[in-house]
């Protein structure tokens, strides 16, 4: 005769139950997410007066104090001849405790000798599991 297959105990049955639970009722609790922590971003520097492309036009994505220490790193990179710009997002597995606010605003700046600085911001979401992490900033007009 067969032994019946053994039934899981008490402590994993509530284990399992508190589990879903915590996960289901309080969305707060520590998640793993593929998390976008500085995102990407594209498009194109062109001269303001003349709609000219800006070859090699500094853009800068992230926090530009040079006295803070975090551990996301800036992106920069120089314009191509045609004025346009590609730079990669910062994405990886973390912790996200604040599931209920899970996007932020990141600094951006483009810089040319001879124009104007030109700032703006990105609104991006944390949690988008990389689908957006990229964002396209369109075109981007320097003033002398």
């Amino acid at each position: 005769m067969k032994n019946p297959p053994p039934r899981p105990s008490l402590a994993a049955a509530l284990l399992l139950v508190f589990s879903c639970f915590a996960f289901i009722v309080y969305p707060g609790c520590a998640v793993p997410w593929n998390l976008t922590f500085r995102p990407g971003a594209t498009g194109k520097v062109v001269n303001a007066t003349t709609g000219h492309p800006i070859p090699g036009a500094i853009v800068t994505v992230g926090d530009q104090d040079p006295q803070d220490y975090s551990d996301i790193p800036t992106a920069r990179g120089a314009t191509f001849p045609d004025g346009s710009f590609s730079l990669p997002p910062y994405r990886r597995w973390g912790f996200d405790v604040y599931l209920e606010s899970s996007s932020g605003t990141i600094p951006f700046s483009v810089t040319k000798h001879g124009y104007l600085q030109y700032n703006g911001s990105i609104y991006f979401d944390y949690l988008d599991g990389g689908k957006k992490s990229t964002k396209p900033l369109g075109t981007i007009p320097l003033r002398k």
